[in-house]
């Protein structure tokens, strides 16, 4: 056992608690309950997200691997709703056609992830690399042929930066005092924590980066801002 096999549980536990917390909230308030439920709904797909990455940084085979990595964009593209929907109810910025068009193409993106090779990241996952982690140990990382409709994925990624730009931009506008704080702190959060997951991503698929693919760290982040 390593820091990974402790660390992980702890973020999905605590992303786990949060959605409870705000989907109890949910059921019990009369007025405008839904950005609860939409919290709830990024929740539990952050915390899916955690236990998806733990299983897949201790995949015994590709195989394996690529059929956790299919799996895991569909919790992904729960939470990139959840976050488009908490964003539009919670702070009320956004453009609505912008925000509908994220869902949409992350939508799509499950199409070539179910239909094309291994996933939507990679045509065929050849091996794993086993890739040293601070204070020892190891966890598997993929290498093999990327799928070239992961640029669908990464330009659903690309239009959420644009949305939550666009957020930020409209909510510093036209809000003052602390509900400006709000809009700045969270949506200026959410996009550092998306560019460097987008990155560490593309970097790992690529071969640039010999490292575990990983997102769950950046989109807990992104849930304790929104909490």
């Amino acid at each position: 056992m390593n820091w990974i096999d402790i660390v992980w549980p702890m973020m999905g536990a605590a992303s786990l608690t949060l959605a409870l917390i705000h989907l109890l909230v949910w059921s019990k308030q009369q007025r405008q309950p839904t950005a609860h439920l939409m919290f709830a709904v990024t929740g539990i797909s952050v915390a899916a997200l955690a236990i998806f990455e733990l299983l897949m940084m201790t995949a015994p085979t590709p195989e394996r691997y690529g059929v956790l990595l299919r799996w895991v964009h569909v919790p992904f593209a729960l939470m990139m709703i959840g976050i488009v929907a908490f964003v539009r109810l919670n702070l009320q910025v956004g453009r609505l056609w912008l925000g509908v068009l994220v869902c949409a193409l992350r939508l799509a993106c499950l199409l070539p992830d179910f239909l094309s090779g291994e996933n939507l990241n990679f045509i065929e996952i050849t091996s794993l690399r086993q890739v040293p982690i601070w204070g020892g140990g190891f966890v598997a990382a993929p290498v093999g042929v990327p799928n070239p409709w992961m640029a669908l994925g990464q330009a659903s990624v690309v239009l959420l930066l644009v949305f939550l730009v666009d957020a930020l931009v409209s909510g510093i506008r036209r809000t003052t005092g602390e509900y400006r704080r709000r809009v700045i702190l969270i949506c200026g959060s959410m996009i550092g924590f998306l560019v460097l997951s987008a990155a560490w991503s593309v970097a790992v698929v690529s071969g640039t980066l010999h490292a575990p693919l990983t997102v769950n760290p950046a989109f807990t982040g992104v849930l304790l801002v929104m909490s």
